[in-house]
Formats: C-alpha cells, sequence, structure tokens
C-alpha cells in the first residue's frame, strides 16, 4: 500500500515535469505556436466631417497596423451621420470698474463652434464663477434729484421738509439722498449737488425742480466665467473610405548586407541557437530521466517480489 502511494507521487511529479518540457520547448521540438497572422488588406472609415473639412481627415498614403506596413489602394468618400454631442464650453468675461448697484449679466450669449466639424451653435452660458479683484474709490458718480418745492426756499426731501441752498442745495443731505435712491453709504458718497433748471409748475400744481448730486462710488474689476456643458446637433457628414493594402516585409538583402554575409550570419545564428537550445534541454531532462529511471527500478523490484510470493 505504501508502494502504490509512493509510485502514484512520482508519476504526478513527472507528469508535472513533462507538462512543463512541452510549454517551455514545444515549439523548438515541432509543435507549432500560431504567430498572429495580419491581413492582406485593411479597410479603414475615418471620423465623420462636414464636406469642407474633407482634407483634414483625408487618410495616409501609408498606415502602419503593428509591425506590418499597408499601402494606400483606393479611397472615396461615404455619406457618415455626426452624432449629437456634448460639448465642455467656457467664456471668461472682464468687466472694469463695477458698482455695488450695477447688475452683472447672469448669461452670456455665445456662439459654440463644434471642435471636430467646425459647425457653430448657439447658446446661452449661465455665470459658473465670479472673482472681484482691485476694489477702489473713483470718481463718476451721478444722482439725479427731482424735489418738490415747500415754499420758497424748502422743499420735500422724502417726507423731510429741508432748507435748499442755491450753489449747493442738498450737501448736508448726502446719506438722506443716498438712502431714497436705495444706494448704500458704503458704497457711495455725495461730495456735492447742483441745481439742474428753473422750478416748473407740474399738472397736479405743484412746484418742481430738478438737481444732481456728484461724488465718489467704490467700485471693483470683475471676472466671470461662463459656461455649461452644450448640446451640439447631430449633422449630415461625410468620411473616407480607405483601402490598404500590405507591403511586403524588408528582407535581409534590402539592408545592404551582401548574400555572403547574410548566409554566414544565419548559419551562426543557427547554430549558436541549437547549442543553447540543446544545453536548456539536457539541464531539464536530467532530473525527469533520473525520476522514470527510479520508477523502472520500482516497478520491476515490485514484479520480481510477485513472482517470488507467487514460487512459495
Amino acid at each position: 500500500m505504501v508502494r502504490n502511494k509512493k509510485l502514484r507521487r512520482m508519476f504526478r511529479l513527472l507528469s508535472v515535469f513533462l507538462v512543463i518540457f512541452l510549454i517551455e520547448y514545444g515549439d523548438f521540438m515541432g509543435i507549432e505556436v500560431q504567430a498572429e497572422q495580419k491581413p492582406e488588406t485593411l479597410q479603414i472609415i475615418s471620423d465623420a466631417f462636414l464636406e469642407a473639412y474633407g482634407e483634414k481627415y483625408r487618410p495616409a498614403q501609408i498606415y502602419q497596423y503593428g509591425t506590418a506596413r499597408y499601402e494606400l489602394q483606393s479611397l472615396e468618400q461615404i455619406k457618415k451621420e455626426i452624432p449629437q454631442k456634448e460639448q465642455a464650453v467656457e467664456e471668461t468675461v472682464q468687466y472694469t470698474a463695477v458698482e455695488q448697484a450695477e447688475q452683472l449679466p447672469e448669461t452670456y450669449h455665445a456662439w459654440v463652434k463644434d471642435q471636430d466639424t467646425g459647425v457653430e451653435t448657439e447658446a446661452e452660458l449661465p455665470v459658473k464663477d465670479a472673482e472681484f479683484t482691485n476694489w477702489r474709490w473713483m470718481d463718476g458718480f451721478s444722482l439725479p434729484i427731482t424735489v418738490q418745492q415747500y415754499d420758497a426756499e424748502a422743499y420735500y426731501l422724502g417726507d423731510q421738509v429741508v432748507r435748499a441752498k442755491e450753489g449747493d442745495p442738498f450737501a448736508a443731505y448726502g446719506k438722506e439722498l443716498l438712502k431714497l435712491a436705495g444706494l448704500s453709504p458704503k458704497y457711495y458718497k455725495i461730495t456735492s449737488t447742483r441745481w439742474e433748471g428753473e422750478p416748473w409748475l407740474g399738472e397736479d400744481g405743484y412746484w418742481y425742480r430738478k438737481a444732481e448730486a456728484e461724488g465718489e462710488k467704490y467700485v471693483a474689476d470683475c471676472e466671470v466665467i461662463y459656461g455649461d456643458e452644450v448640446m451640439l446637433p447631430a449633422e449630415t457628414g461625410y468620411a473616407w473610405k480607405a483601402v490598404y493594402k500590405k507591403m511586403p516585409e524588408i528582407t535581409m538583402d534590402q539592408t545592404g548586407s551582401s548574400e555572403e554575409e547574410q548566409k554566414e550570419m544565419m548559419e551562426e545564428s543557427f547554430w549558436k541557437e541549437l547549442i543553447r537550445q540543446i544545453l536548456k534541454i539536457t539541464i531539464f531532462l536530467f532530473p525527469v530521466l533520473l525520476l522514470l529511471l527510479l520508477l523502472l527500478l520500482l516497478i520491476h523490484r515490485k514484479t520480481c517480489q510477485k513472482n517470488h510470493s507467487s514460487l512459495h
């Protein structure tokens, strides 16, 4: 029983060695492994394009496919739809001297050019980001004023009756004027006021007069980024249909070496490879043959013991 187990283990070990041997040296012993075969002809269809952009997509005269080279044999244009697709679009707009009361555009009207076809599509891009920089006070703020006359020198300023001078009528009421206009004193300053024209009688029977306030405003430069994913519509386009034929492989005699030199190099390479493979096979087969010899000895011994037992 113990001997049978030993025989089975030796058989398994021998089988493993044989499998490894066939994998490693199958090609050398005549077990052929098929290499990838390159087709003799290739048909290539280019990406779709508009007719005006045909030259940009024209296939090359020589096409490389792995290690094989192919030469263009025929070329024609065929119809091919350009599918709709999304394209990321961003536009950056610079606004200078933006004041607090100013409303920047919430969208930006843009023409989006398809990067592949060149077709332009209209799109409204929303705001993605905005950055304010370079805050500063600057001149140029003006505020028109219309007041109702209370008497010869007094006027209504909202619900308040104020006295107005002729030269700078509302110099002392800058904050009140800003409040009536809905502006914050943090961003606007009134430095002077003046009358604009003479009083006039309104249709309601009251006297009115116009004035104007001037001053400074706190402004900043603003960089706004508008952007979105824009859906570009499908287009009817064209594509190149190219047929290539495999070119002959470059042989040794095309490299400039003489025929005699090529034969010598091939013979030398063959003998070197043969010696290397023989050495590898010899080193590998030695333990296999040793196991096989031990296996035959065990079988022989078992046979002799059986014959001896049968004689008795």
